[in-house]
């Protein structure tokens, strides 16, 4: 009986003991749950934290790139043009004619390129307050970048640049026709921008398929490897790029940048140092020709 009774203890100790270990084992999962819970709230309150200062940093960037085209880009076309009306309306008699079109040219120069920095800072506004809306339609491609030819010929011809354009028939993609069109105009007037006197400027249209690619070389100065990677970086400072007496903010590609990418569409730079530079663009192709 004794004998029994003490198994009968024993089973009743180690049937707590198992319980014992039972609860303690519940216990630490409980713990190591909660803790991991923990340390994931934690790991993403840090990563919405990094994206928040990563947000942060490219408003900031955005209000700096403002400023200083603001400060800059704009206010030396504009002194030049408050200049130019001042000597105009001083010496109005005194001028021969010879003087007199060479104050309106430099007049018309001004007032070019303070509408091309308004326009782009315009519609980079735009695009950054997620306002912009897009007319995706079937888009003749060749269409577009023969009438952005026509638009900067009198530049071209200030520089006597020639343009040679192949294109491939059938050239259709699925894009917007606004946004498109002030992608190329920016990327030719960089083109010629940069490019010397009497040099060419090839663009060639192709079906590659699932995409239509639209292929833009210069003559120009070129860019460096770590020139390039700054050409799409709000937060870099891209004026000093190159040895050209024509400096460029660079807005005008990163507005390039922000609409093919709203287009579906990829932006690419080649380029080397005094061997010109080639924008390769590509857009989804058209699954129906324009009618």
């Amino acid at each position: 009986n004794k004998n029994k009774e003490l198994a009968a203890i024993k089973a009743k100790q180690s049937e707590r003991i198992r319980y014992f270990l039972i609860i303690i084992a519940f216990l630490l999962l409980f713990i190591i749950a909660f803790m991991y819970n923990r340390y994931k709230a934690q790991q993403k309150i840090k990563l919405s934290l990094a994206q928040a200062n990563s947000q942060l940093q490219e408003l900031n960037s955005s209000k700096n790139k403002f400023f200083a085209i603001i400060a800059h880009d704009l206010r030396n076309p504009i002194g030049a043009f408050t200049n130019l009306t001042g000597a105009l309306a001083d010496n109005f008699n005194q001028l021969s004619k010879a003087q007199f079109l060479n104050y309106l040219t430099n007049l018309k120069k001004s007032s070019e390129q303070v509408n091309r920095l308004l326009e782009n800072l315009l519609q980079w506004a735009l695009s950054q307050t997620n306002n912009l809306t897009l007319d995706l339609s079937t888009l003749d491609v060749n269409e577009v970048v023969q009438k952005n030819i026509e638009l900067v010929k009198e530049h071209t011809s200030q520089k006597n640049i020639t343009i040679e354009f192949t294109k491939q028939k059938d050239v259709y993609a699925l894009a917007d026709r606004s946004t498109i069109d002030i992608v190329f105009r920016n990327i030719l007037t960089n083109a010629i921008k940069f490019s010397p006197k009497t040099s060419k400027i090839s663009i060639t249209t192709v079906v590659n398929n699932p995409n239509i690619e639209v292929n833009i070389a210069d003559q120009g100065i070129g860019m460096t490897a770590e020139e390039i990677e700054m050409l799409f970086d709000i937060t870099q400072d891209t004026s000093n790029i190159g040895t050209s007496p024509e400096k460029g903010s660079g807005l005008g590609l990163l507005l390039c940048n922000e609409y093919i990418k709203k287009n579906k569409g990829t932006i690419r730079v080649s380029s080397k140092k005094n061997k010109g530079t080639t924008f390769i663009i590509t857009l989804p192709k058209a699954k129906q020709t324009a009618a």
